[in-house]
């Protein structure tokens, strides 16, 4: 789903809520697509504002792939600030050092993840079924 697709469904759930309240499943896909709306610029805060945290993920990244001074890494984070949170602090350093690269490598912008993240989110899960009901 790109943008346009995306802020034609904001434009449909708007009428939709307009006339009857959201269901659970489509309240949970109009905030998503929400997020799509969301300016998603560089995030620029000073490398010396940002916690411990953020800035072991520049040094990761300088550490692993030395190719980066220290000052690309810093702006890499930066850039890909708003993806990172997106995704969440739950990985090390080390590991979102990686996650940057790999996609920076593969000319991944950090609207067009941000784009490959909200469509995930947006895709309902699948039903789990016990093997009890198959008999």
């Amino acid at each position: 789903m790109n943008i346009k697709e995306a802020r034609t469904l904001l434009g449909i759930f708007n009428e939709i809520q307009s006339l009857r309240s959201l269901s659970e499943e489509e309240e949970y896909l109009f905030n998503a697509l929400k997020e799509l709306e969301k300016p998603y610029l560089p995030f620029h805060k000073p490398f010396d504002d940002m916690d411990k945290y953020e800035q072991e993920i520049a040094f990761e990244l300088h550490k692993q792939h030395p190719t980066y001074s220290l000052n690309q890494a810093k702006q890499a984070l930066e850039d890909y600030f708003y993806v990172l949170k997106k995704i969440g602090w739950n990985d090390s350093p080390k590991e979102i050092a990686e996650y940057l690269y790999e996609n920076i490598k593969d000319g991944v912008t950090p609207e067009a993840w941000m784009e490959h993240i909200i469509k995930i989110d947006c895709i309902p899960p699948i039903p789990h079924f016990s093997s009890d009901e198959d008999e």
